[in-house]
Order: structure tokens, then C-alpha cells, then sequence
């Protein structure tokens, strides 16, 4: 099955065949216990480690995908409309960002949004903060 691996450190982005998403997980250096599941365009789903955006930004690399921050390494896959994984068609655009002012200047271009989460409408957590209270890393 084809996959497409993301590796913003150094700034890659390619696909793969493998035979399982585990397989691909694996191939972009995740931990197969400590991954979360996004989707990011109609038919394309990713997989990132679960607490990536909680890591301090000198630490960590970043890429956006259609307005959206992640960080670290991921793995992009496709999925039929029943949710069954299926081969990745084609890569979206990926922008890699070289680190935490890149960053900031594409939230302040507009050209991606600021990751946070809220709770009946009230921010609990915006980044680059620290992880919210009781959400270990």
C-alpha cells in the first residue's frame, strides 16, 4: 500500500509502499503507542505523535498542510468513505517550516492558523505553550 512519509527536520516529504500503516508508522520513526489520527483533505488521513505540538519549539520541527501546524514526523494515508485505509493517491501540499519563527510568521501571514483547544468556547490552550494541566508528554 502506498504512503507518504513527512520528515520536516529534514525537510522531507515522499511516498512509500508498505504493507501495513503500522509498517508506515514505523518507516517515520512513530511510535506505534503514542500516535494520534487527523485527517487533513477529503480522502487523506495523517498520523502524528500524540503530544508533538507540546514539545518545546527548539526542540521540535514543523510542517503545515491546507492551514494547519503539525509537528514532527508523520505518515499521510488514504481512506475510502467506509474509513478503510487505501493507498495514498497523491501528496498534498506540504510547507515545511524551519522552526519556531517560521512558524509565527505564517500564523501572523495568515497562511495557517494557531493551534489551540477550547472548551465551550473558552481557550484552555494555545501554541507554543506548555502542555495544558493533567495532559502529560
Amino acid at each position: 500500500m502506498k504512503f507518504g512519509i513527512v520528515k520536516p527536520r529534514t525537510r522531507e516529504g515522499y511516498t512509500v509502499e508498505c504493507e501495513t500503516l503500522r509498517d508506515a508508522e514505523l518507516v517515520a520513526e512513530l511510535d506505534p503507542g503514542a500516535v494520534d489520527h487527523g485527517v487533513v483533505a477529503d480522502g487523506i488521513g495523517i498520523v502524528v505523535y500524540e503530544f508533538g505540538l507540546f514539545v518545546p519549539p527548539v526542540d521540535q520541527s514543523y510542517f503545515a498542510i491546507g492551514g494547519r501546524l503539525y509537528a514532527g514526523n508523520a505518515v499521510l494515508y488514504g481512506f475510502h468513505e467506509d474509513g478503510e485505509t487505501a493507498d495514498l493517491v497523491r501528496l498534498p501540499q506540504i510547507s515545511m517550516l524551519s522552526d519556531y519563527r517560521a512558524v509565527e510568521r505564517a500564523i501572523a501571514e495568515r497562511r495557517i492558523v494557531r493551534p489551540e483547544m477550547s472548551v465551550n468556547g473558552k481557550v484552555m490552550w494555545q501554541w507554543p505553550s506548555a502542555a495544558p494541566a493533567g495532559m502529560k508528554r
